[in-house]
């Protein structure tokens, strides 16, 4: 399968239309109920911000890669737009693209300066490779499915909503750099 498609950046800006876009789904998608709201982007971001080594990376900026197939390019964008605004301060990047290849996400994550790595639900298929390659980084992984999390991804959100909870693959973090206290490992749903 061959995806195709140009990088679009995407900048941070709480607005009601995203909100809504996120609680209605994207058009032509059908799949609202899987689409990440914003409380679960700020659990997610504010768990990724108790990393003691985040300052290793992008010299403590945040700059979001979300990479997703083809078929996730509107959903990608409008999470990208979601992450970027529940940033701390608002002052985080976020980006969207569709996965070619490997040396291609490589040379992304390079240009980008990107410090995270989001798996968006379309790239399931390749979440794998996607791991290989931010652990090779020492990037940390983020994914909006807890099932994500059981494969490799580093931290999720399961639940949606108040009953939203962080989900931590506590192998995964540590093998993509990652240094969590123990009180927010106390907190999160914690897989060994």
């Amino acid at each position: 399968m061959s995806w195709t498609g140009s990088p679009r950046p995407l900048r941070g800006g709480v607005q009601v239309a995203l909100g809504l876009m996120l609680a209605v789904g994207t058009p032509g998608t059908g799949m609202a109920q899987e689409v990440m709201g914003g409380h679960e982007a700020e659990i997610l971001l504010k768990g990724l911000s108790y990393d003691r080594a985040s300052g290793t990376r992008g010299g403590g900026a945040l700059r979001i890669v979300v990479v997703h197939a083809v078929d996730g390019r509107a959903d990608a964008e409008a999470l990208a737009l979601l992450l970027a605004a529940a940033g701390p301060g608002g002052k985080a990047t976020a980006i969207a693209i569709p996965f070619a290849s490997v040396a291609q996400l490589m040379a992304t994550l390079e240009k980008e300066g990107a410090t995270a790595l989001f798996v968006h639900r379309s790239a399931a298929a390749i979440v794998t490779s996607l791991t290989q390659v931010s652990r090779g980084r020492k990037i940390p992984t983020l994914a909006h499915e807890a099932a994500m999390v059981d494969r490799g991804v580093a931290l999720g959100v399961r639940g949606s909503g108040a009953s939203a909870r962080l989900v931590v693959n506590l192998r995964a973090a540590k093998v993509e750099g990652m240094d969590l206290p123990a009180a927010v490992l106390a907190t999160a749903t914690v897989i060994q």
